[in-house]
């Protein structure tokens, strides 16, 4: 199971995109409740130049949303 929610603010100069998500970790043994993972995202693009990043918020809405249109990706 997976939730995601997220912002997006674009401009001619800069754009920033924040996103949260709560995704399905496991469930341990003889527990009831499930365990899941956390996550927040923020990414400030500052557009003309390149991009540094370890983790794109993108790559993740895209593998679970195909069609996504990326617009930081110009």
């Amino acid at each position: 199971m997976m939730t995601f929610a997220g912002l997006q603010y674009d401009t001619c100069c800069w754009a920033m995109r924040l996103l949260g998500g709560h995704t399905f970790k496991n469930l341990p043994p003889g527990a009831l409740t499930p365990k899941y993972n956390n996550s927040v995202y923020f990414q400030v693009l500052l557009k003309g130049l390149g991009s540094v990043a370890t983790s794109d918020p993108a790559s993740t809405i895209e593998s679970y949303l195909p069609g996504y249109p990326n617009i930081f990706h110009r």
